[in-house]
């Protein structure tokens, strides 16, 4: 029971000192407590380990604020697109409401797989803001949410290019002519092809 209790007791102790450890202002603090600690003793040693654990605390904290500016610069570039992002997913769902009304039941379902992937694509995106927009997130962290952006951008961008071409066929074949795929078909194909998977 005892060495279960310890194992559970280390592997917990090793998780705190990893987030510590990760997060420079918590090492500027640790340090510095220790520091402090140490200097109740008053040896030579002890006050060269004092003064070398508040250098690598100024380090840290100084470390700390560098990252803050940079997550702030990087944010302030990427924050225009995440939010014209998710204008442009509301701006389609907008527009293909207007398909999903029609009388014609292949087009309201076609139309109905593009509001969802809109739909889908935005509240991803809305998500990873929120969570860029986070003090914990990283800067660096930054350049592939942007990354990610930029591809769903891509694919809601195919989406509807094939969309079009479908509705087009679709509407354009007057004389019954067996299309190469039923609106289920395209729908299962799309579906497949632009799901997200965040």
């Amino acid at each position: 029971m005892t060495s279960h209790s310890n194992k559970w007791t280390m592997q917990y102790v090793y998780q705190i000192a990893l987030v510590i450890w990760s997060r420079p202002l918590a090492k500027f603090f640790l340090l510095g407590v220790i520091g402090h600690w140490v200097s109740k003793t008053g040896s030579t040693v002890v006050v060269l380990l004092v003064f070398v654990t508040n250098l690598a605390s100024l380090h840290f904290f100084h470390e700390s604020q560098q990252q803050v500016v940079k997550k702030a610069a990087k944010l302030e570039k990427i924050a225009p697109k995440f939010i014209d992002f998710t204008t442009d997913m509301e701006d389609r769902r907008v527009l293909y409401e207007a398909d999903a009304r029609s009388k014609v039941d292949a087009i309201r379902l076609c139309s109905s797989t593009v509001i969802l992937h809109c739909l889908e694509y935005k509240q991803n995106t809305e998500a990873q803001y929120t969570v860029a927009l986070q003090a914990s997130t990283p800067w660096d962290k930054l350049d592939a949410m942007k990354n990610k952006l930029w591809l769903q951008k891509m694919q809601i961008d195919s989406l509807t290019s094939f969309y079009s071409q479908y509705k087009r066929a679709y509407l354009d074949n007057a004389s019954g002519v067996q299309l190469e795929e039923t609106p289920e078909e395209w729908v299962t194909r799309m579906n497949k092809m632009f799901t997200s998977r965040s």
